[in-house]
């Protein structure tokens, strides 16, 4: 379907669908982006008026993609940044992050951008798209001041923990970040305890993510959906089995594992929970 952008990238086609959708993510790439992007352009090919609103700086207008400008600030600010002080709650966030006993694990705060609520296309919206947003949502300022239904699509479990993205980083953490967390998630659920059940509706690509959102003390008493992450079957189909394996030169006849992940070194993918069954099925040696 043929998408036209006026000079805003905003889409000018006549949608069949009343309403416009502006999806917000820290960013368009890794697995929880790529995901989100492909939600907002499938909206788009049913004609729905979607943009997605990120902080990357790249192109991508004529898609309906939307880069948030650099953060202004006073000189007051620049001077003191300089100074190494911390000028934003995102900044006293990160701050403090780097000072927590995180022991290498991957960690975020409730600060974010303090200017993200008024955003133009957030303005126009008439549904509100949360995606990973870590580091980008301001948690104070944007749930006491949004008026407009929000969705809120989990792609780790950070939402509705403290710090952590998953159980196993609180494991690993020190003492010092683990009772940071559980700080953040107390304040968080009384953040969201201001807000009516039904202004949010949390969306899970699992089950699983589903269950422990909804057994969360910060997102439990929102309605959840189970909705799989989308994929553009004109691209990915299923093949015949003997034609795939000759087109990748994959041995016929052979059981064949496939492990994925962005990094395996990272012990959050489970490269050693995948070694370690094969191994007990006698796929992999010992």
């Amino acid at each position: 379907m043929r998408n036209l952008m006026n000079q805003k990238g905003r889409s000018t086609l006549s949608t069949r669908h009343g309403f416009s959708v502006c999806h917000i993510a820290s960013t368009r790439f890794g697995g929880a982006g790529i995901a989100a992007s492909r939600l907002h352009e499938g909206l788009i090919r049913q004609s729905v008026d979607s943009t997605f609103l990120a902080e990357d700086r790249v192109a991508g207008a004529e898609f309906g993609y939307v880069s948030l400008p650099p953060e202004t600030r006073t000189w007051v600010q620049r001077l003191a940044g300089r100074l190494g002080l911390a000028t934003s709650d995102r900044l006293r966030w990160i701050r403090k992050l780097e000072s927590t006993d995180c022991n290498g694990v991957f960690a975020s705060g409730p600060g974010g951008r303090e200017d993200l609520l008024f955003a133009s296309d957030v303005q126009r919206a008439q549904i509100i798209n949360l995606h990973w947003v870590a580091g980008f949502l301001p948690w104070a300022a944007f749930f006491s001041q949004v008026r407009k239904p929000l969705v809120w699509t989990l792609h780790d479990m950070q939402p509705f923990k403290g710090i952590f993205h998953y159980t196993v980083d609180r494991d690993r953490a020190g003492s010092g970040a683990r009772q940071l967390n559980e700080q953040v998630r107390s304040w968080k659920a009384k953040v969201l305890s201001e807000l009516s059940p039904e202004k949010l509706t949390v969306v899970t690509p699992s089950i699983w993510l589903g269950r422990e959102s909804q057994a969360s003390e910060v997102l439990g008493r929102f309605p959840h959906r189970v909705i799989p992450y989308g994929l553009n079957t004109q691209i990915f189909r299923p093949w015949p089995r003997e034609v795939a394996r000759g087109i990748l030169n994959l041995p016929q006849g052979r059981q064949v594992v496939l492990v994925v992940a962005e990094r395996l070194d990272d012990y959050r993918k489970g490269l050693d929970l995948a070694a370690g069954a094969l191994c007990a099925k006698g796929v992999l040696p010992g």
